[in-house]
């Protein structure tokens, strides 16, 4: 079943872009130095933090979502124009064992598809890894997309993994995958949860 996924995940979920037209973001960071120099000028002691904060229903929307949704990871064909260097720097892994995962892939024993992550809601230093193939790679999660090379073996899951919650609230994230952005649950850490691809 391939509904289409709740209007708000993918308002929630869309990579953000900078300049032009305001958005949330700014007018929330706006917002919090606002309020972060009035808590310091009329007497609060510190400067409020924000964390990932979304409510139950939120949090239920996103999951909601993220079951009905099912992709593929964007292909990545090993051919003469690519070359072998550039294909390991977008591993983020060692680079023996980002040559190794490239040998695999060359023999067919792997098959190679692009994940762009991103922090789709507050960016506070959340980290996530993606485990695939046998292999993990370790993502700070930024507003700005990340894009990574996944070798993975098909029908077998890639698993991606809450590491680090940067200032509570879980870690948050959404991901691109052949349909389009999909909204990931909020992580606790230590917490895995398998990618909906087909």
């Amino acid at each position: 079943m391939n509904e289409k996924p709740v209007e708000l995940e993918r308002t929630a979920a869309a990579p953000q872009t900078r300049g032009g037209s305001t958005d949330g973001a700014t007018t929330g960071f706006v917002a919090a130095v606002f309020l972060g120099f009035c808590a310091i000028a009329f007497g609060g002691s510190e400067a409020a933090t924000k964390a990932d904060g979304i409510s139950a229903s939120e949090a239920a929307k996103i999951a909601d979502g993220y079951r009905r949704n099912r992709g593929k990871l964007l292909p990545v064909a090993l051919s003469p124009g690519h070359r072998r260097d550039e294909l390991m720097r977008a591993l983020h892994m060692p680079k023996s064992e980002a040559e190794s995962l490239i040998a695999m892939v060359e023999r067919g024993e792997r098959t190679l598809g692009r994940l762009t992550l991103w922090d789709n809601l507050d960016e506070d230093g959340d980290i996530a890894s993606v485990t695939a193939g046998g292999f993990t790679q370790s993502i700070l999660l930024t507003r700005t997309p990340t894009e990574i090379l996944v070798a993975y073996i098909p029908g077998r899951p890639v698993l991606i993994t809450g590491e680090r919650d940067g200032m509570g609230g879980g870690v948050t994230m959404a991901v691109e995958l052949s349909t389009g952005p999909v909204s990931i649950p909020p992580l606790a850490v230590g917490q895995t949860i398998a990618l909906p691809i087909q």
